[in-house]
């Protein structure tokens, strides 16, 4: 049987009562709190019994003090002679016990504990404010790349889930913080007339987005296939454990030392950051190495259609760049094609197969790609142009295609840049290959339609 047990649940900052309701749950089923780190509350076993709780705030607390000042132990002399005894502290939070029946409460003016809160709230509000403004920018750049940009998105499977972090990030910290000062506002009403308000925190929105967040990667290890991919992962969070392991042993190492909470926070920062630039810096560096040597090659799978497949050159001489990115979603392979300088130059072949795996996002990721080139040579106008670079329909029956759209310049010139549409296919088609024949366009629609 298990003399010990943890929990790691994310309450919030001032949810004093949910804290409280917790733990007395957890004595009525054997475990008294023992300690709180940032791995979680530590718990030993006892006999179950009924067992009071109260969370009380010290904001000046510093986890990395040596220890509590005069004026907490003054505290917890007084709480230990009305019967309160401490089960354990970290940071503003103080966690407190008693086994009487009816016990005394230890905070019995509203007001103090509203204004211990509250400087206890203000020194974490930055850390709101940051992840709040990060999280709408991240997650407003996800929502307007999603409508106008949806093969971008949709095909990348880290794209996703990335963008929706961001987005419940976003939603817990903008939840807490209005859970937080809408019970404020009840608690200094409440505080006139010497009442206390019970706390509602955002524990469980918390919980979902971890739950959401696990699923998400789930979903992109499982849905990517980009080679490194996991040497990445493996290697960010081998950094992680090895930044938190080294500066937590080091904050620990300098309480002990009794150094004072000023120097042990400005030691373990300045540790952490030299660290975090010569781990990451290694983890880029074997990165750009797995680049240069091929073991990160982007995809090794053939091309449908090749440059030596329109053009009398051999398949060796044609050099190949590709770029392959798939979900469930979506699908896209982007090929590039030219002749090697050892041989007579025969021009080049770029072209993109989208396939969509969802029907009702076929016509949002046609509308992206017959518009991609709405901006093409604006940027070196003085002013904007009467007309720009658009698609046309044209006939598709030279590619065997169910439709098709040819490019033209703003002087209505065609050009040989094509969209080919099929039932669940799209593909940009740009050849650069001199004399263009209809027996090339039949046979690129051959090699490029859908299995």
């Amino acid at each position: 049987m298990k003399d010990s047990k943890r929990d790691f649940i994310p309450f919030s900052l001032y949810d004093r009562t949910g804290m409280a309701a917790h733990l007395e749950k957890r004595a009525a089923q054997g475990w008294l709190l023992d300690r709180v780190t940032a791995f979680g509350w530590h718990y030993h076993r006892i006999s179950p019994k009924t067992l009071h709780f109260a969370i009380t705030y010290y904001p000046k607390n510093s986890e990395y003090a040596p220890g509590p000042s005069e004026a907490q132990l003054t505290f917890q002399d007084f709480c230990a002679h009305t019967g309160w005894e401490l089960a354990a502290a970290f940071g503003p939070h103080q966690f407190y016990y008693n086994e009487g029946e009816d016990p005394v409460p230890i905070q019995t003016d509203p007001d103090i504990e509203l204004a211990q809160i509250g400087k206890a709230f203000r020194r974490a509000l930055p850390i709101y404010i940051f992840f709040l403004l990060l999280g709408l920018y991240m997650g407003c750049a996800w929502l307007w790349t999603l409508v106008n940009r949806p093969i971008d998105l949709l095909s990348s499977a880290a794209n996703l889930f990335t963008g929706l972090c961001w987005i419940f990030l976003f939603v817990y910290f903008a939840a807490d913080l209005t859970t937080y000062l809408l019970w404020r506002r009840k608690a200094k009403a409440a505080a006139q007339l010497g009442e206390f308000v019970p706390t509602h925190g955002c524990h469980r929105v918390m919980e979902a987005w971890v739950v959401l967040a696990a699923l998400g990667l789930v979903y992109w290890l499982l849905n990517d296939r980009t080679p490194g991919l996991w040497f990445f992962l493996a290697s960010f969070a081998l950094v992680t454990a090895l930044l938190y392991v080294a500066t937590n042993h080091t904050k620990e190492l300098l309480k002990r030392r009794k150094t004072p909470a000023g120097v042990n926070l400005s030691v373990t920062w300045a540790l952490n950051l030299v660290l975090s630039f010569l781990l990451m810096g290694a983890v880029m560096y074997g990165l750009i190495q797995g680049v240069r040597s091929g073991a990160f090659s982007v995809d090794n799978s053939p091309p449908p259609l090749a440059l030596s497949d329109l053009a009398p050159i051999p398949a060796e001489d044609c050099e190949v760049t590709s770029s392959v990115s798939r979900s469930t979603l979506i699908s896209r392979a982007q090929y590039w094609m030219h002749t090697s300088s050892a041989v007579e130059d025969y021009g080049s072949l770029t072209y993109t197969v989208v396939d969509v795996h969802l029907p009702w996002l076929y016509d949002a990721c046609l509308n992206q790609l017959l518009h991609e080139k709405d901006d093409l040579g604006v940027f070196e106008e003085a002013v904007e142009p009467a007309s720009r670079y658009g698609y046309r329909a044209t006939s598709p029956a030279p590619w065997g295609a169910e439709k098709a759209w040819q490019l033209y310049s703003p002087e209505g010139r065609a050009l040989e840049d094509y969209i080919l549409c099929w039932e669940t296919r799209l593909v940009v088609f740009e050849p650069n290959i001199d004399d263009w024949t209809a027996e090339r366009m039949a046979l690129a629609g051959v090699q490029l339609a859908p299995a």
